[in-house]
C-alpha cells in the first residue's frame, strides 16, 4: 500500500527500512503482533481465537502456529506459566 501510494519499489522499501533499523518490515510488524499476544493472554478472559481475530489472524491455528515459531512456547502454555506464575 505504501509503495503504490509513493510510487517505490516493495524491495526498496524494505531495504530502506531495514538500513535503518535492522529488520524487515514484515519482522517488525510481527514483533508487534507477538508483543501484543503475550500482553493479551495475560488476560484469561481474552480466548485464544479472539486474541488470533483482534492481531489479524483468520486462523487461530496459524496464530498458534506463529507465537510457538517466534517465542518457542504454544500461546496456551505462555498462559499457563504466566498464571501459575502470577500465584
Amino acid at each position: 500500500m505504501f509503495s503504490e501510494k509513493y510510487f517505490f519499489s516493495t524491495e526498496y522499501l524494505t531495504r530502506l527500512f531495514r538500513g535503518k533499523y535492522g529488520f524487515t518490515i514484515y519482522e517488525y510488524v510481527l514483533k508487534l503482533r507477538m508483543e501484543r499476544a503475550k500482553e493479551l493472554l495475560e488476560d484469561e478472559d481474552n480466548k485464544i481465537i479472539d486474541i488470533a481475530e483482534r492481531l489479524g489472524y483468520a486462523d487461530n491455528h496459524y496464530f498458534s502456529k506463529a507465537f510457538r515459531t517466534y517465542y518457542d512456547i504454544s500461546p496456551s502454555q505462555y498462559r499457563k506459566e504466566y498464571l501459575e506464575g502470577r500465584r
